[in-house]
């Protein structure tokens, strides 16, 4: 495509299992001015030889591989190559509904004035699609700005689209933090741009369970504080600020407590999560079922 409108950017490492499922839901989008942008972050499981099975495919896709350095190295390539006016956020192990890119160009065409548009609702589901649950986020622009005010992160990133010029306006995804970038990049610019949040799921998103495991959360909170302490203008890189007391001591004292408090509100107090009922677990499993059934008959 000669001047695609969105340009789906798409980092893989070592997602094999998921990639082509991923892809498709792509493909099967209703709004047909896109094309994606696949920067393969050095994958050792086979995920290459699955991207090279659409090479040709179709004119709209672009598949680069690259050496091994992060998933924001990989995110700013895929940045530094796009075309179109509006970025999409496309997580190689998540699903996008088919009209979520419809309905995200029609709100950043109709209202100049706005800079992201996302959701506030994601429905997880697990592998074996016995599980789906609603994660719920903030959906006004004041609830957003009080979230970012206490360093929590309100936005649905693997739904998110985000106007290009954006990235050229205020930097890219920071490379040095393994996690917590995409906090990182809206804690930077929500200041300066106006998001537009929409009350239904647009992405599945592949979960294990109804909650992370401990060196899943550590590691984000590690990553979080560290972004929270540049953007409050710190200046050590981030080995030392690890070694820092401050930062031991939250990290071994403050963080189990986040930890243990995170486990009490979804599992036992259901907050900010939902279940599904039967008929729309149902209607979400068909779904993903017929994405399977539809990859499993191409050759």
């Amino acid at each position: 495509m000669k001047n695609p409108v969105v340009s789906v950017i798409m980092p893989t490492f070592n997602v094999r299992k998921y990639v082509r499922n991923a892809i498709e839901s792509v493909i099967w989008q209703t709004y047909p001015q896109w094309e994606l942008i696949i920067v393969d972050d050095g994958s050792t499981d086979g995920t290459v030889q699955i991207l090279e099975k659409y090479i040709g495919v179709d004119p709209r896709i672009k598949i680069v591989l690259a050496q091994h350095g992060g998933r924001g190295k990989a995110r700013n390539k895929c940045i530094e190559i796009a075309r179109g006016k509006y970025i999409a956020i496309f997580d190689a192990d998540d699903i996008s509904l088919p009209n979520r890119l419809e309905k995200q160009v029609r709100i950043l065409e109709e209202s100049p004035e706005i800079g992201v548009v996302s959701c506030s609702r994601v429905v997880a589901f697990n592998d074996d699609y016995t599980m789906f649950f609603e994660s719920i986020f903030p959906i006004t622009e004041e609830e957003i700005r009080k979230s970012f005010a206490r360093k929590d992160m309100p936005i649905i990133n693997a739904s998110a689209m985000i106007r290009a010029r954006l990235f050229k306006q205020y930097g890219v995804f920071q490379e040095s933090l393994n996690r917590a970038q995409d906090y990182e990049f809206y804690r930077r610019i929500h200041r300066n741009t106006r998001f537009k949040i929409i009350d239904e799921p647009l992405t599945l998103y592949r979960v294990n369970g109804l909650t992370v495991t401990w060196k899943y959360f550590i590691e984000n909170a590690l990553y979080k504080h560290y972004a929270d302490y540049v953007l409050d203008g710190g200046k050590m890189d981030f080995d030392l600020f690890c070694k820092t007391f401050p930062t031991k001591f939250y990290l071994n004292f403050i963080v189990p407590i986040k930890y243990v408090w995170y486990i009490c509100k979804r599992k036992l107090l259901k907050f900010g999560v939902r279940l599904l009922d039967c008929e729309t677990a149902q209607k979400y499993r068909v779904l993903l079922q017929k994405l399977d059934n539809h990859i499993g008959a191409v050759k």
